[in-house]
Order: C-alpha cells, then structure tokens, then sequence
C-alpha cells in the first residue's frame, strides 16, 4: 500500500466485513457498512488482492466479487 495518510479504515475491518457477507462480496455489500467510499474501497481490496489476503473474479461485464483466501482467514483470525 502507498505511503502517507493513515487509512481511517483498516484491513481487518474490511476482511470482517467480507467474511460477514453471505457467499462472495460485491464492493456495494462493502460500503454499505464500512465508512469508505467506492473508490477508496476498490484500491483497497486491489492492495488486499495484491497481498493475496483476498481472492477476486470478475463475473458479468462490470461486477467484480470478493472472498477471503486461506491467508486472508489467518490474518482475521488472528487479529481477533
């Protein structure tokens, strides 16, 4: 993740928030409960992608979806 402002969300929020959602998680499902915008949410779940806490794949023309890899469970579990 880029350097600089601390993110007033943090990661495990976002994994809590996928791993509450029935079944894979659409950005939509993501902001509805986590105070971030759209933009800011889609960086951060490339940046969770990227560290291979969170699994993607694209499904239709423009919707993505989100699930918790083996790591990403981990990382959850262990900061609870």
């Amino acid at each position: 993740m880029a350097t600089g402002r601390p993110p007033k969300v943090s990661d495990e929020e976002i994994l809590r928030g996928i791993a509450t959602v029935y079944g894979p998680a659409t950005v939509s499902d993501l902001i509805e409960d986590i105070d971030i915008n759209r933009s800011g949410m889609n960086k951060r779940l490339d940046d969770l992608v990227e560290r291979e806490l969170v699994r993607e794949k694209t499904v239709g023309a423009n919707a993505v979806v989100y699930w918790l890899s083996d790591d990403g469970q981990k990382h959850l579990d262990k900061s609870q």
